[in-house]
């Protein structure tokens, strides 16, 4: 039996394949105007900032014109750089535990061939790595922390890794005596408190150390930060921010 077409679907087959034509003849189009790197393999990028390679344009794509997105920069911030926070909340090696999230606030902008990657009021959230009480570690407090992500002002979230910034308190010598009276004005002093054998720096607690204090109790001694207590830590690997360019 011969096979019968319908004129009905014969005209609906013919409006697909018109529909299909006129697409694929609107993304070649597409195409050639903005270039396939654009619209197939991605933002294309380039150099942007003082031209030291650290800071690029990412060019807007297809989708993104179409929602109205702007240019971003993207700003690659070294490991090494050293970051100026403020804790916000008080920590103890009396009462921390390993695990426990701190968080601090960017006190100093950070600037990468004259953009700014980092500004001031930016968020660092990390954890103690590591804790233990006068108790349980001869007499001598110590406590660990660690930054892992920076949360911008106006959005967007970065992982990134820190040095671990590594506190302890001095042992019960009379020698140390002059070190405690002083804490309260002398940042110097902070240096006895920092890091392991031999008094070796892991990081660095900066500015008047007002807010770094050593409690001594009938378990030994303990090393605290009180809030806003001021905080320098160190990039240990780069990590690459997204801020949006400026007019």
């Amino acid at each position: 039996m011969p096979t019968v077409v319908s004129p009905v679907a014969g005209r609906t087959r013919g409006n697909r394949a018109l529909v299909a034509a006129l697409a694929a003849a609107a993304i070649l189009g597409a195409g050639a105007l903005w270039g396939w790197s654009t619209l197939g393999r991605g933002p294309a990028r380039r150099l942007a900032g003082e031209g030291g390679g650290l800071v690029v344009e990412e060019e807007v794509g297809v989708l993104g014109r179409l929602t109205g997105r702007g240019p971003r920069l993207l700003v690659t911030v070294p490991a090494g750089t050293h970051l100026h926070l403020a804790l916000e909340s008080p920590v103890s090696s009396e009462t921390a535990r390993s695990g426990d999230t701190i968080s601090a606030e960017v006190t100093s902008p950070v600037r990468v061939e004259g953009v700014e990657a980092v500004p001031a009021g930016a968020r660092f959230v990390g954890r103690v790595a590591e804790a233990s009480p006068a108790q349980a570690s001869d007499g001598r407090g110590r406590m660990t922390l660690t930054f892992e992500s920076v949360e911008l002002p106006g959005g967007g979230r970065s992982a990134l890794q820190t040095r671990p910034l590594a506190l302890r308190a001095p042992p019960t010598r009379k020698k140390d005596a002059g070190i405690i009276a002083g804490l309260a004005g002398v940042g110097a002093a902070v240096g006895g408190l920092i890091g392991g054998k031999g008094g070796a720096v892991a990081g660095t607690v900066v500015g008047g150390a007002a807010g770094v204090a050593v409690v001594t109790t009938d378990k030994g001694r303990e090393v605290t930060l009180a809030a806003r207590a001021p905080l320098s830590v160190e990039l240990s690997d780069p990590v690459t921010v997204a801020r949006s360019k400026q007019p």
